[in-house]
């Protein structure tokens, strides 16, 4: 089938993953099947973070690794990034894969992509740590922060070297709000109780501003656009996005 098909087979299966945890282990088979023979880049990466999330839930994650590893091999370089995640969260989940993950990002290394050795290095230093703290923190947990914001702040901080410290809180924070998503039964409990206040984008766009202090003194925030537009194209890991945000006598561009 084409592009739309398979994508509409994907997101079924992950659908039932996340919302049945007895259907866990036959859907992450089924995927792992999938991404063998998967042309697709952005699925192949959503499967992989799928996997990297779901699989070390399971009573066997061992059997996910060769499916992951096979995509350091033979794929692109944006999902060899994705596998090489993939296999770090395996190895900060499951004590005993930890030997073997380590093992395998070490040869990732020799990648001929920047951000594949970039992210081995990383995940390879931490996990060699063995500190559950450090592995949630660095692995396991988002940052929830802009990456390109954050990669603008750390150009800044490089050029103007400073005695502070650099600070995270520093960079804005990520321009999509996260919002968990209902299970059925979650929407049919809500819609049988009493109808709760509606937060709209704009609330939400007026909080993320507000807790940004250089954005104080700009006033109210008037509108923010709609749509939210791509500046990259859609099949890249890293997607990034423009909002602007207006003020009174400012224009603020959130990417």
């Amino acid at each position: 089938g084409g592009a739309d098909y398979k994508k509409a087979i994907v997101n079924t299966l992950i659908s039932i993953i996340e919302e049945n945890s007895e259907a866990r282990e036959a859907g992450l088979a089924h995927l792992c099947e999938f991404i063998e023979d998967c042309e697709y880049v952005d699925l192949a990466i959503r499967i992989l973070h799928l996997l990297g999330r779901e699989g070390p839930k399971t009573a066997n994650p061992y059997q996910y690794i060769r499916f992951i590893y096979n995509r350091v091999i033979l794929e692109k370089p944006p999902v060899r990034a994705a596998a090489v995640a993939a296999l770090a969260k395996f190895g900060a989940s499951c004590d005993e894969l930890l030997d073997s993950a380590i093992v395998l990002l070490d040869r990732c290394l020799l990648d001929s992509d920047n951000e594949v050795r970039d992210r081995a290095i990383l995940y390879l230093e931490v996990l060699k740590k063995r500190q559950k703290s450090l592995s949630s923190q660095y692995i396991l947990s988002s940052l929830g922060v802009s990456i390109v914001g954050l990669e603008r702040a750390l150009l800044h901080y490089t050029k103007e070297p400073s005695v502070t410290p650099f600070d995270i809180k520093t960079v804005p924070i990520d321009t999509t709000p996260l919002i968990p998503k209902q299970t059925r039964a979650e929407v049919s409990a809500s819609s049988a109780s009493a109808v709760a206040p509606v937060v709209t984008r704009q609330d939400i766009y007026v909080e993320q501003l507000a807790a940004i202090p250089e954005f104080a003194d700009l006033g109210n925030l008037f509108k923010s656009s709609e749509k939210v537009i791509e500046l990259t194209e859609s099949e890249t890991e890293y997607v990034v996005c423009c909002i602007k945000h207006t003020f009174q006598q400012h224009i603020v561009f959130q990417v």
